[in-house]
């Protein structure tokens, strides 16, 4: 049966969420009309919102990641079996990079399983073999440690995937197609700026599509695991495409 609709006085909306009492299974809450289960869930979406509007994405992706998704359950049964990662940092590293310069696309073209979870596997012993950033460096320490120019070599973002490249011009561009992705960085401790450099192949040739940002680094104490983080944000100003030049807004959704 259809659930009435709340009086105006509780009416719920984001961040009117308190603790409300658990109900009794199969009893809805006297006051909302939800049961237990979907105060939960109204719950995880205020906290959801909540982290977005603070800038703490990470902890935003790390939330959603909770969420039982059929294709989360199936990668952690496939890293079950997965033997602990052996050697010191420098070679699970030089391991890591050898197997991703064999990427093609930043892994747009996907590898195959069993690498696709030894790249997993050597990333997270990546992350707890290496130093704690946000415990050993200074802010200006790690920025001006990012100086310089980088390359993609592999990536599993789903929105890369969906949007084929961080522009999102090779689904609008007829017959073009990510190539790669490369990054440059500069700080000289006031003025920040980032340029992403991609390349797009079209049937007359490549075509590098630039974004311009500006940046900067932060230290947040991160909700998840209650351990201080370092996060990079950037903030996109424009991006050229040959000789079109377009204003980055806010709406541009793979930026």
């Amino acid at each position: 049966p259809a659930r009435p609709m709340p009086a105006k006085d509780r009416e719920l909306t984001i961040g009117s969420l308190g603790s409300p009492t658990p109900s009794t299974k199969g009893e809805d809450d006297a006051s909302t009309g939800l049961s237990g289960s979907e105060l939960q869930l109204m719950e995880m979406l205020d906290q959801a919102d909540n982290m977005l509007n603070s800038g703490s994405y990470g902890d935003f992706d790390q939330l959603i990641g909770d969420v039982n998704d059929p294709r989360l359950q199936a990668l952690r049964q496939k890293r079950d079996g997965a033997g602990e990662v052996q050697g010191q940092l420098q070679e699970v590293v030089s391991e890591l990079l050898q197997i991703g310069r064999k990427q093609s696309r930043c892994g747009l073209d996907k590898p195959d399983e069993e690498e696709s979870a030894r790249i997993r596997d050597l990333i997270q012993a990546t992350i707890e073999k290496a130093p704690k950033l946000a415990v050993t460096k200074t802010v200006p320490e790690i920025r001006k440690s990012l100086n310089g120019k980088w390359k993609l070599l592999y990536s599993n973002s789903e929105m890369l995937d969906f949007y084929n490249g961080v522009t999102g011009f090779a689904n609008v561009f007829p017959s073009s197609k990510f190539k790669d992705l490369s990054m440059e960085y500069f700080s000289d401790g006031y003025a920040s700026d980032a340029k992403y450099f991609e390349t797009l192949t079209t049937p007359l040739g490549n075509i590098d599509a630039v974004v311009y940002a500006n940046w900067d680094l932060i230290k947040e104490m991160s909700f998840m695991t209650n351990e201080n983080s370092v996060v990079l944000r950037n903030y996109c100003t424009k991006v050229t495409a040959g000789p079109m030049e377009y204003e980055a807004q806010e709406n541009w959704k793979s930026l």
